[in-house]
């Protein structure tokens, strides 16, 4: 016998769907989730399942365990490496403040303190043309200052990158090399967003985020490995579909997964449609327009 099984690991729960590829017939489970090791929670779930590992064909995974980590602000500590010039962007936001006129209003503290930031003399212009070339001399120096500083993860994200990565891939592969135990992530392979502070902050989250869910990763792909599974491993996108385990995913929750399969070809007949979902501790949402999804997402924690 062999199955296909899709687990999504909630904050308090975690949901088994199991596939018999025999019979077809489908069965549901639920099992408490382990926080301090979900990869337990995830064995228990097949057990209640009565599957074994090795009998595996296909296993979808689905975790909030990345969105938690940034609602409780128990991410790893996260550094910037930006233009010259440019390394309050993050730190000062939008000037738009929803509560124009209470005097009591703090401001949210930042995933990153301004003694993280770094700074790289270059320049590109909005058109991706090179105003001040890339100083890979003092880069180095910066990445060997990141390598001693205790940051764990670190954003790249450079003045006018979505025109133009070349700067950022440029850091990227100085940081490997000179740093190599500090997770990256590029701000241009996120979000080709024009706006600096937009695509620095969806960095920052990548990166507070990563080291996290590397761990979880690799520890449960251990731990199926010495059970015996030798089958697909998959990773829900939050904003629908699946990717392999390998392209390291962050925001995975199901939730808001298969509206594809929801709507159909109705959604070629409707001018938009939105679908919510979430958990026990979060719920997202995302609209899409005419067959395309939109980039418009918003999240509630």
């Amino acid at each position: 016998m062999s199955y296909r099984i899709a687990i999504d690991v909630g904050g308090t729960f975690t949901d088994v769907v199991a596939f018999d590829n025999d019979t077809a017939e489908v069965s549901f489970h639920k099992v408490a989730t382990t926080p301090d090791d979900p990869g337990r929670g995830i064995i228990d779930g097949f057990a209640a399942a009565g599957v074994s590992v090795d009998q595996i064909t296909h296993f979808v995974h689905g975790t909030t365990l990345g969105l938690n980590a940034l609602l409780t602000r128990t991410g790893a500590r996260t550094g910037i490496v930006t233009t010259r010039g440019f390394r309050d962007v993050y730190l000062l936001g939008r000037t738009d403040r929803r509560p124009m006129y209470d005097f009591t209003y703090r401001k949210p503290a930042s995933l990153v303190q301004r003694s993280d930031i770094f700074e790289v003399p270059e320049r590109l212009n909005h058109r991706g043309d090179v105003l001040v070339a890339f100083d890979e001399n003092e880069a180095r120096r910066v990445a060997a200052e990141i390598g001693r500083s205790g940051v764990a993860a670190v954003a790249v994200c450079f003045l006018h990158s979505y025109a133009n990565p070349a700067h950022e891939t440029l850091m990227a592969a100085v940081l490997a090399e000179v740093a190599p135990h500090v997770d990256v992530t590029i701000s241009s392979d996120l979000s080709r967003e024009l706006r600096e502070y937009e695509r620095t902050s969806t960095a920052v989250i990548d990166a507070y985020i990563k080291p996290q869910i590397h761990t979880y990763l690799d520890r449960l792909q251990a731990t199926l490995a010495g059970q015996g599974f030798r089958g697909q491993f998959l990773m829900t996108r939050s904003g629908g579909g699946a990717m392999s385990v390998r392209s390291r995913p962050r925001a995975c929750g199901p939730g808001q997964l298969g509206v594809s399969d929801e709507f159909g070809d109705s959604r070629e007949k409707a001018p938009a449609s939105l679908h919510l979902g979430g958990g026990e501790e979060s719920a997202g949402a995302n609209s899409f327009g005419v067959g395309t999804p939109s980039p418009t997402v918003r999240g509630m924690g």
